[in-house]
């Protein structure tokens, strides 16, 4: 079962967002472990391996839909990814390991928003997956 892991830099989420994550936890206990840590740094250099991919959420990167975020999902798993993990969070200059970029949005979101609505875009790619209907 796939892995995967919302890395905050903050280190206190709301309790709204804790309540939200815990709900989409619970809705994807049978496609994936979803999982979360607060105060933390990104994995460095050091942290790598092949079944680890990590990606940084960034206002600048590129965006993708609800079906191609399955897609992409979908690849990962079938190339052997067995742990995703998504950094919400500014990053010191030169710090962190990423295999790529992704934006929830063009507006800089703040880490509580930007988490839970990546945590709603992965609940909505195992619907997706899974052949079954999600809101558009």
């Amino acid at each position: 079962m796939l892995k995967i892991t919302l890395l905050f830099a903050c280190k206190k989420l709301a309790a709204p967002t804790l309540a939200g994550l815990q709900e989409y936890k619970k809705r994807l206990s049978q496609s994936c472990q979803l999982d979360w840590k607060t105060g933390v740094e990104p994995p460095s250099d050091g942290d790598s391996n092949s079944q680890l991919q990590i990606i940084h959420l960034e206002r600048t990167g590129p965006s993708l839909t609800s079906p191609e975020l399955a897609s992409q999902i979908q690849t990962r798993m079938t190339s052997g990814t067995s742990h995703l993990v998504f950094y919400v969070g500014v990053l010191k200059k030169g710090r962190g390991l990423f295999f790529e970029k992704l934006s929830l949005s063009p507006v800089a979101l703040g880490s509580n928003t930007a988490g839970l609505l990546m945590a709603e875009q992965i609940y909505r790619a195992f619907r997706i997956l899974e052949g079954k209907a999600y809101h558009k």
